[in-house]
């Protein structure tokens, strides 16, 4: 896997283990300081049993020193999103980004005003929403 001319991935969702994901990351000190906090994260979605954890935002570009981190996730059960809510501040993204160094989603919720979901926003470039960009799925 590699960034194209513009500094993004090839569109379409590409699949890592945590290691790699990792290894291919983490190339500046604010990279690596970013990545603690996801992988809190990404340590209680899997407690709660998401199924998917799908990484984008300025993280997965060739920026060196980005400013966050964006992920969204499925989950398979309303019983698992709930017990989230106890471990996890939703509904306060200063809080999450203060915590965790970035913000999560539910992958189907709404994202936009054209009725996107946040996986589906996540793949398109933010200046100009026809191009689409590569994002991250976190596998096991």
């Amino acid at each position: 896997m590699n960034f194209n001319a513009d500094g993004v991935l090839d569109s379409g969702i590409h699949k890592m283990t945590w290691e790699e994901f990792y290894d291919f990351f983490s190339f500046s000190p604010r990279r690596k300081e970013l990545l603690e906090g996801l992988q809190k994260v990404v340590v209680i979605l899997r407690e709660i049993g998401a199924t998917h954890i799908y990484v984008d935002g300025s993280f997965v570009t060739s920026k060196e020193e980005p400013g966050d981190w964006d992920a969204c996730f499925d989950c398979l059960s309303a019983k698992a999103a709930n017990s989230l809510f106890c471990k996890y501040p939703f509904t306060d993204r200063n809080a999450q980004k203060e915590l965790y160094k970035g913000e999560l989603f539910f992958s189907k919720h709404e994202a936009d005003e054209f009725g996107h979901t946040f996986l589906e926003y996540f793949q398109q470039r933010k200046e100009n929403h026809a191009t689409k960009k590569g994002i991250v799925e976190l596998i096991n």
